[in-house]
């Protein structure tokens, strides 16, 4: 019997820790949204909430989300030459000592120093240490502070 109910409950673990990777949510003007079913457009967001309620905002209204497993916050975006520029979302890599790496697709190179990612898309890295922008990826650091968030580095020749 106790075999029974060992075997069951890890079931059921199975089961909510399976289901759990599915959810998504959003974050819009201070509200948390949770659902199965976002889609995250140019300019708009659109999910359906558990209700069956379909929510469309503008993404300049969105603090941050999570899509099919990518994190998304909210943070502002400084170039090269140190003047603000504005804030957007970008996609949250990894975490590490308080400090935060986050990737955005762009070929701007006023912007910082411009990778390819996995998906051979170019890539801006920059790393945040309280909401502010602590550093800018650059060839020079890019070896470095990659393996310091423990991600692989491969330079092209």
């Amino acid at each position: 019997m106790k075999k029974v109910v060992m075997l069951f409950a890890l079931f059921m673990l199975f089961f909510a820790g399976s289901t759990l990777g599915a959810m998504n949510y959003v974050i819009i003007e201070g509200k948390t949204y949770f659902s199965d079913e976002v889609k995250m457009g140019l300019s708009r967001i659109k999910l359906v909430t558990d209700e069956g309620w379909v929510l469309k905002a503008p993404l300049k209204k969105v603090e941050a989300c999570m899509v099919e497993g990518k994190v998304f916050e909210r943070v502002p975006v400084v170039c090269c030459n140190g003047k603000f520029r504005c804030m957007a979302l970008l996609e949250l890599v990894s975490t590490r000592n308080g400090l935060r790496l986050y990737k955005m697709h762009s070929c701007d190179s006023a912007l910082g120093c411009v990778f390819c990612d996995k998906q051979n898309r170019e890539s801006i890295y920059m790393v945040y240490k309280d909401g502010k922008l602590h550093l800018r990826i650059n060839r020079e650091n890019a070896a470095t502070v990659l393996a310091f968030f423990h991600l692989p580095y491969r330079e092209n020749g």
